[in-house]
């Protein structure tokens, strides 16, 4: 019985160890600005976080394809990239980091951001005529009415 709690013990500790320097070896990329399913007004400031192993001159970031590499800047102190991506098409959009442009094997990772219109982004739930405030059913017909008079087809 000992044996096979150090067998599963140490089969345990090597899968660990394993998924550990997996997770070092990814790119990772996220929104600043917002969930980025909830971007508006065409930009979004992204956040690009590097592998150990990664230099920040052999990663390639494109958006739909486009090289924006240059719209960031190098974090030594985080191991990241920063950048204000402007001129997000409205609907999705696809951020791809990518090492060396061929990810054989190289560490790599995508982000879709959504880009909605301004007026989309006036007309979403959040905005509320007074938030915190109202009961459900006034917060409803407030909604509405702030709809009815800002949001347009």
């Amino acid at each position: 019985m000992k044996k096979i709690y150090g067998a599963a013990g140490l089969m345990l500790a090597v899968w660990a160890n394993a998924a550990a320097a997996s997770q070092s070896q990814d790119v990772e990329i996220r929104t600043l600005s917002n969930r980025a399913d909830l971007i508006s007004s065409g930009d979004a400031l992204v956040e690009v976080r590097l592998p150990k192993n990664l230099k920040p001159q052999k990663l390639e970031l494109r958006l739909n394809g486009r090289d924006v590499t240059s719209q960031f800047t190098y974090d030594a102190a985080g191991r990241r990239l920063v950048g204000l991506l402007k001129g997000l098409v409205e609907g999705r959009n696809e951020l791809v980091a990518d090492a060396n442009g061929h990810g054989h094997g190289r560490p790599d990772a995508t982000l879709t951001i959504t880009n909605h219109s301004r007026a989309a982004a006036r007309c979403s739930p959040a905005f509320r005529c007074n938030p915190g405030s109202a009961p459900p059913r006034t917060a409803t017909r407030c909604w509405s009415a702030f709809r009815a008079r800002t949001c347009r087809p």
